[in-house]
């Protein structure tokens, strides 16, 4: 922070500087003017807008080449047949009969409608779907 006087009007203003050394003296580099400060508060929002641009100028540098891209998974079948059960009582009377495990059923159940192959293709349809 800095202070201007001009005549005999005094004013403070936040700046972001960086100390080098040229010649064995030393000398502030102004890298950014932020602006008036008239309060305290001012110092506070300077502080937190220059974090929020420093940690964006990081996310600008990620590689997308090093991110793991999720295939996308199906979510239609599983929203259709969650209203279908809920439509017609069953996902009650699973809640009602069997309780914690009436998730697994109606898991169970989207999944036949997903894949009809067997019992066994719950295991692959968990893949290639999304349960909420």
């Amino acid at each position: 922070m800095i202070k201007v006087k001009r005549g005999k009007s005094k004013y403070r203003y936040a700046q972001i500087v960086e100390r080098t050394y040229e010649n064995g003296k030393a000398k502030n580099v102004i890298l950014r003017h932020l602006g008036p400060v008239y309060s305290d508060g001012d110092i506070e929002r300077y502080r937190k807008t220059f974090l929020l641009e420093k940690r964006k100028g990081e996310v600008e540098h990620a590689n997308l080449e090093d991110l793991d891209i999720l295939p996308p998974l199906e979510f239609g079948v599983t929203y259709t047949s969650r209203m279908l059960m809920y439509d017609l009582g069953i996902l009650q009377i699973l809640e009602k009969y069997v309780g914690n495990d009436a998730d697994i059923l109606s898991i169970m159940i989207s999944s036949r409608m997903f894949d009809l192959s067997s019992d066994y293709g719950i295991l692959r349809t968990l893949d290639r779907i999304y349960y909420p």
